[in-house]
């Protein structure tokens, strides 16, 4: 009735003009999960037949023929690739689910941290011949950053190389999660002949026309694989869940035909909530939307709803709004628009906003909800939605969103609105670079808008211009990155920009600590005004981009004015920004402030800020500063045979340590190893040469190392040559 209802307004309103309607499930009834995998995992397609199962399409799209929903840019349905994170809704059982499909590929990392940040819960896809992946595992990293509980897909079964048993073994080892089979593949002579619901007592038979879930009857060939599989599942659940442990001691026995579903869910909804265990289905998208289904059903019973993640923030502000700006997109017709996670209260349109991040005041608005690329108006979102805003021209990813009455021109401060910060969404530091250059003067105008607008949308993408040679430098996340960054400015601004080579983005590290004092003075109008600024510059491992100043002052030593200590961070800052080696910026560095003194109360932050940029350029010579660089973790895979010993030497030729060589004797081998970032060039293509087109490598960021001092030198030297 839901799902009826649901589309039925929504062609009424499409129908009257106003593409405009209103339906709100209760918070308890609205899921909000992400679809996360490696790359070439099923995500999309995924995503593609569970909108067809709910009733939102009634044609299934395609990656291979670019038809889907959710890769609605023409790059994306070009490469087969997803680029941005698409969100849909879709109905199902009277619930609400609000599903983003995410990129895989290691180079939009962002969208998938920035997504993460406003789930309930993860929906992970395994493609059944690989088992956990390079991405997979830096999915799982961001996921557990915020606790959210996960289920599994393991996709593909179909394919030859599948391996259900061997799929589950990555999860748990890898991930460290205990992994419960609740969906698993029916075998029948080795080969694939169905899926079975442990839950429901049900089988898919991949040879029905119908693709209908039949009841298993305890006569048939189903049933043994059935028991086994109950069996597993419940004594799997009794090492993960106490309450279930007890229940199935004591109520049942320990007899697992006994046991009633309920039980098994509750338990399993426990488990994963815990994160003590999750839930596993297998699937062939591809091959048999119906496969799929009881992923849906999943979602439903194991995941949390929005009114069980929001507690902590209604405790705090009641029934008032606020909300999380989690993505910033540019629309033809609406210009810019914000992706906003409600988090509590309801939320009109028409009216004003609070950027608490920032301390400004954003409105009126409008809103909509996101079908993909479709957009449709809508009147009130409400506690769990997670709808689009237009009029927010100030706010940034991140930025945390108060309701606030239009007559106000900012926030009270013993508003208890006030109090409320959200996490932000960390942004990844780019590690490639180059520059770029508009096709003739006639257009360098409109490529700085473009680009401007494409930094507001993607955060890991970087712009800044370089103060000795005056070029403007595009920093981003990898190749790939480039070159669609590229695309998008010839597709959607018409711009045809030039770029540079690509190069590394280095790191520079202290080793020493040092303390150092700068003096500085000035004249202004006849009077001369000093500044002495004494720092302590230490290496600080772990710690990142410099983003605090600590004061040492000696006891009973007033700290400075607030508009000096100002002028110190960003004195510290702008030096830190450029180290002295290759001008790359200092990182792992901790400055604390020792001693400043000045000539009199009335000088400036600006002198002050000279001051400490002097004590930190002076301070770094002396501290011993290294180079790093970005180090690469790879995964290769070689069918059986394909000579290993070729491709390792390939890669012992480009500076790369090999950490593990497995399965020699097997099907395939697989090849782990860590090469820097630099050495990455044109490795894809030999790679494919060696092993005859047939080789699969993975590649995922693991850090950063220092330099070789033989590299560092010389890196040191071609700049030396260049100038």
């Amino acid at each position: 009735m839901y799902r009826l209802e649901w589309r039925l307004l929504k062609r009424a309103a499409r129908l009257s003009g106003r593409r405009e309607y209103s339906i709100h499930p209760t918070t308890d009834r609205i899921r909000n999960i992400g679809v996360v995998a490696h790359i070439d995992a099923g995500k999309t397609t995924l995503t593609e037949r569970l909108l067809y199962l709910s009733g939102e399409l009634k044609r299934m799209g395609n990656v291979d023929s670019g038809s889907t929903v959710t890769d609605f840019l023409e790059v994306e349905r070009e490469r087969g690739i997803t680029i941005q994170s698409a969100i849909v809704s879709l109905p199902w059982k009277e619930h609400r689910i609000n599903l983003i499909d995410t990129p895989g590929h290691v180079d939009f990392g962002v969208e998938v941290q920035r997504c993460v940040r406003v789930l309930d819960g993860l929906l992970v896809v395994l493609d059944g011949s690989a088992g956990v992946q390079a991405q997979t595992l830096t999915v799982w990293r961001q996921a557990s950053k915020y606790h959210l509980p996960s289920l599994f897909l393991i996709n593909k079964m179909d394919k030859p190389q599948a391996d259900f048993n061997t799929s589950l073994t990555s999860i748990e080892d890898k991930l460290g999660v205990r992994a419960l089979p609740v969906v698993i593949p029916f075998l029948r002579d080795n080969s694939l002949n169905g899926f079975i619901d442990l839950l429901g007592g049900k089988i898919l038979r991949l040879s029905d026309e119908k693709e209908d879930w039949m009841e298993i009857k305890s006569s048939s060939h189903e049933f043994d694989s059935f028991s086994e599989g109950r069996e597993n599942l419940c004594l799997g659940l009794s090492d993960s869940d106490d309450s279930f442990s007890s229940l199935f001691l004591d109520k049942y026995q320990g007899d697992t035909r006994k046991v009633c579903r309920d039980d098994i869910a509750a338990a399993l909804q426990r488990a994963s909530l815990s994160r003590s265990a999750s839930a596993v289905a297998s699937g062939s998208a591809l091959r048999s939307a119906a496969s799929v289904q009881p992923c849906l059903d999943l979602v439903l019973n194991l995941l949390p709803s929005p009114s069980q993640t929001s507690e902590i923030v209604k405790k705090s502000i009641g029934n008032r709004f606020s909300g999380l700006l989690f993505k910033i997109s540019h629309d033809k017709r609406r210009g810019r628009i914000g992706y906003t996670r409600v988090y509590s209260g309801e939320l009109r349109g028409g009216t004003h906003l609070w950027n608490q991040t920032r301390g400004e005041k954003e409105g009126p608005i409008e809103l909509f909800e996101a079908q993909s690329d479709s957009l449709d108006s809508i009147k009130t979102a409400r506690e769990g939605d997670i709808v689009v805003v237009r009029g927010l021209e100030k706010s940034l990813t991140g930025d945390a969103l108060i309701a606030l009455d239009c007559e106000k021109r900012t926030l009270p401060e013993d508003d208890p609105a006030a109090s409320i910060v959200f996490d932000g969404i960390d942004q990844p530091d780019p590690v490639f670079y180059c520059s770029i250059e508009p096709p003739d003067m006639k257009t360098r105008h409109a490529l700085e808008r473009a680009l401007k607008e494409l930094e507001i949308e993607d955060p890991s993408l970087r712009i800044r211009e370089d103060s000795e040679s005056g070029q403007t430098i595009m920093e981003t996340m990898g190749e790939l990155h480039v070159e669609i960054v590229k695309d998008r400015l010839k597709r959607g601004y018409g711009l045809n920009a030039f770029l540079g080579p690509l190069q590394v983005s280095y790191r520079e590290v202290v080793q020493d600590t040092v303390v150092h004092t700068a003096f500085i003075e000035d004249t202004v109008d006849g009077r001369t005004f000093t500044a002495s600024v004494t720092l302590r510059i230490e290496p600080e491992e772990g710690v990142g981009k410099w983003k605090k100043l600590k004061l040492a002052l000696p006891p009973g030593t007033r700290a400075p004015r607030p508009d000096w200590q100002q002028g110190l961070r960003e004195g510290v800052g702008s030096a830190l920004h450029h180290g002295p080696l290759l001008s790359f910026p200092v990182y792992d560095v901790s400055v604390s402030l020792l001693d400043l003194t000045v000539s009199g109360g009335k000088v400036g932050a600006n002198l002050v800020c000279a001051a400490a940029h002097k004590c930190i350029e002076e301070g770094l010579t002396k501290c011993g500063v290294r180079l790093v660089e970005p180090v690469m973790e790879l995964e290769l895979t070689l069918p059986v045979d394909c000579p290993s010993q070729s491709v390792l030497h390939e890669l012992t030729r480009r500076r790369a340590t090999i950490d593990q060589v497995t399965g020699e004797d097997e099907k395939e081998s697989k090849i782990r190893a860590t090469l820097p970032l630099s050495s990455l060039a044109g490795l894809s293509t030999a790679v494919r040469t060696l092993s005859r087109g047939l080789a699969h490598l993975h590649i995922r960021p693991i850090g950063h190392e220092l330099l070789d001092g033989g590299e560092e030198n010389r890196l040191i030297n071609q700049k030396r040559m260049m100038r």
